[in-house]
């Protein structure tokens, strides 16, 4: 990248966990040129709970869905005079919102072989591999050293008083509270509701913990499952924000749960682990530490298949009650 840009759009349109992982890029950006006002487009969604980061100077929120939604973005967009878009996904739709904002300078991320409208040629290494450094191949695409790789989720007051007096209301007091994220964007990702009651009964039995069933306003009849089928009754959520769920994880001594925004929240704001990987690789979605925050894999020759719906689901079903359990007595040994 030629001069310093203080205009900066980037853009990434996918799920709360694909926001998530895109604030290094953020945070890079910032720290390479704190005079830069940095604009990040994303999902309704994502976008409330990436609002609280301070280096995005502003989060945009875009409805796919909306045909007015389009032409109110891209009138918005060109009047702030980017002089460099990043473009995160190489979606077409993405592409063509970069385009269309007028940045003189576009970098998209190629890994998936398509780089529309981007200005910048650069060799991206199309090896499977962490998301987050996929992600910030796009700045090294332009010159620019990425300066932190962690993900980051800052809090509002708002949300930590909520989770605060939610804790309070509900007794959990200093012990020990697990949080279980059951849903996830597609059904082929999720662990058997049966597991997830047998859990929740043999944390409590086992070692005296409070569990939090984690669900979103579509997963109300999962949650209601899981909870029907318990002998010991895990706490829901009552119809929580996307950032009160956050601040709920924050207080969580531990979440387990699906591959789902759940886990890259507990990642960025530092809560442990255990994620149950479906069919998807974990050293792309799920890049962490592998200490505190860890994930459940059993290798069959079909598990990178990136269905929406499995009438087998092996990747899952192969994990065990037990071995959740053990893993989560390991990770809460110091709680």
């Amino acid at each position: 990248m030629s001069p310093i840009a203080e205009r900066i759009l980037v853009i990434k349109l996918r799920a709360i966990g694909d926001a998530v992982i895109a604030t290094p890029v953020l945070i890079s950006l910032k720290r390479h040129n704190p005079r830069a006002r940095i604009t990040f487009v994303t999902t309704p969604i994502a976008a409330e709970l990436i609002c609280g980061l301070p280096e995005a100077d502003e989060v945009i929120a875009y409805d796919r869905k909306k045909l007015s939604s389009w032409l109110k973005l891209v009138l918005e967009l060109r009047r702030r005079k980017f002089d460099l878009a990043v473009n995160l996904h190489a979606s077409y739709r993405s592409a063509l919102i970069a385009r269309l904002s007028g940045a003189g300078e576009r970098v998209v991320n190629n890994f998936s072989g398509h780089d529309y409208f981007s200005t910048v040629k650069y060799e991206f290494d199309k090896s499977p591999g962490s998301v987050i450094q996929r992600d910030l191949d796009c700045l090294k695409a332009i010159g620019i050293k990425p300066a932190e790789s962690r993900t980051r989720i800052n809090l509002m007051p708002d949300d930590e008083s909520f989770a605060e007096e939610l804790f309070r209301k509900q007794g959990f007091g200093s012990g020990i509270a697990v949080g279980l994220a059951i849903g996830a964007g597609r059904p082929a990702k999720c662990w058997s509701l049966e597991k997830y009651a047998s859990l929740a009964d043999r944390l409590t039995e086992e070692l005296s913990a409070r569990t939090i069933i984690l669900s979103g306003p579509e997963e109300t009849a999962m949650a209601d499952a899981v909870v029907s089928m318990a002998k010991t009754k895990p706490f829901v959520l009552p119809n929580p924000s996307i950032r009160q769920t956050a601040a709920v994880i924050s207080r969580c001594s531990l979440i387990v749960g699906n591959d789902s925004a759940a886990g890259h929240i507990a990642a960025a704001l530092g809560t442990k682990s255990i994620v149950l990987m479906g069919p998807e690789r974990p050293e792309e979605y799920y890049p962490y530490d592998g200490k505190r925050h860890v994930a459940v894999v059993k290798e069959v020759d079909c598990r990178v298949c990136g269905k929406y719906f499995c009438e087998d689901k092996k990747c899952l079903d192969l994990i065990t009650v037990d071995e959740v359990l053990k893993l989560s007595k390991e990770m809460l040994k110091n709680e």
